[in-house]
């Protein structure tokens, strides 16, 4: 699931996320899958060093943009 939404998120990829009933092998995936569906993130998936991995990405591209409304914050 990490690996799904790094490659959507950072790279700008289209991807796909197939998942049928023979792949549920703990009850917790559906809810995983149902957070993501219902509120775009799935709770406790990342952690403080993925936060900052993923903001350092970001950041770089940020500051590559033309688009002067960007802000270096957190948010």
């Amino acid at each position: 699931m990490k690996k799904l939404l790094k490659n959507a998120g950072a790279k700008a990829n289209p991807q796909v996320f197939l998942f049928s009933d023979s792949q549920i092998v703990k009850e917790s995936f559906l809810e995983d899958i149902n957070n993501l569906l219902n509120i775009g993130e799935v709770p406790n998936l990342w952690a403080v060093e993925d936060y900052e991995e993923i903001l350092g990405d970001v950041r770089i591209l940020a500051k590559e943009s033309k688009d002067t409304k960007i802000v270096d914050t957190r948010e």
